[in-house]
């Protein structure tokens, strides 16, 4: 029983480490990331291979979706000149 404590527990505290976000951009990239900031019209991140470096800032215009570190995904969907938000949670 112990054992099986011990494999769960190390598979959690895995997951729990690589835990990042990823903005999907419209041209099909998609950038491993920490979202920091979403604001009316821009996004700001830190590189998640760089977290203590540059914070980057992206339009939201030039952004498919984000997908949350806890699975959650932020999709903008542009409707004309005016992006519209939504939230969809993976299950």
């Amino acid at each position: 029983m112990n054992k099986l404590a011990l494999i769960i527990l190390l598979s959690v505290i895995g997951n729990c480490i690589y835990a990042q976000d990823a903005i999907i951009l419209t041209s099909g990239e998609q950038r491993s990331v920490l979202v920091k900031k979403v604001v009316l019209t821009t996004i700001e991140y830190v590189r998640f291979d760089n977290q203590q470096g540059a914070i980057y800032e992206v339009s939201k215009g030039d952004v498919r979706k984000i997908i949350y570190q806890n699975g959650v995904e932020e999709i903008f969907q542009e409707q004309g000149n005016i992006k519209s938000e939504s939230a969809l949670v993976l299950s």
